[in-house]
């Protein structure tokens, strides 16, 4: 219950500048901890971010190479 209620205060953060980022990401590792579907989830979107972080780290290196 806790777990979804700060995930919620997240999303409703997420416009205004500051963590609301940061405060979901919290909220679904400790839904994940209370739920196997949950948990399912996020090892699926890991997957998916894994290359695109990559991707973004390696254009980054190549950007501040160049400078």
């Amino acid at each position: 219950m806790l777990a979804t209620a700060i995930t919620l205060i997240g999303l409703v953060m997420m416009p205004a500048p500051g963590p609301g980022m940061l405060v979901v990401a919290f909220g679904l590792v400790m839904l994940a901890r209370e739920s196997a579907m949950a948990a399912r989830g996020l090892d699926a979107a890991e997957l998916r971010v894994r290359p695109l972080w990559a991707r973004a780290s390696a254009w980054w290196q190549r950007r501040r190479s160049t400078g």
